[in-house]
């Protein structure tokens, strides 16, 4: 299995609460791409009622931030779902009792 090392990226465009676009393109399992979905917390997707809302909270939060990604659990339709670190803490206790 390759390994994984945290890598420093910035957010360069925001999808959804948990879903968005960075700078560099991450690299894994001889894949790579540039849309990442943080795990450890779930929010309304798009087009859900309060999407607009948890994505607006996201950008204010990581948007053109040094952001790293640690611990990616898998690669799905093309997206990395990894645990997304901002100035050491984990976005998802950020999020996480914001969207139960």
């Amino acid at each position: 299995m390759e390994t994984f090392l945290t890598t420093t990226v910035k957010a360069v465009h925001i999808i959804d609460g948990n879903t968005f676009v960075i700078s560099p393109s991450w690299h894994w399992r001889r894949r790579e791409g540039d849309c990442v979905r943080a795990s450890g917390y779930n929010c309304p997707e798009m087009g859900e009622p309060g999407w607009e809302k948890a994505r607006s909270k996201l950008e204010e939060i990581i948007l053109y931030g040094d952001i790293e990604l640690k611990n990616p659990g898998e690669i799905e339709l093309g997206v990395l779902v990894c645990d997304v670190y901002l100035e050491g803490i984990n976005i998802a206790d950020y999020l996480r009792d914001m969207w139960r």
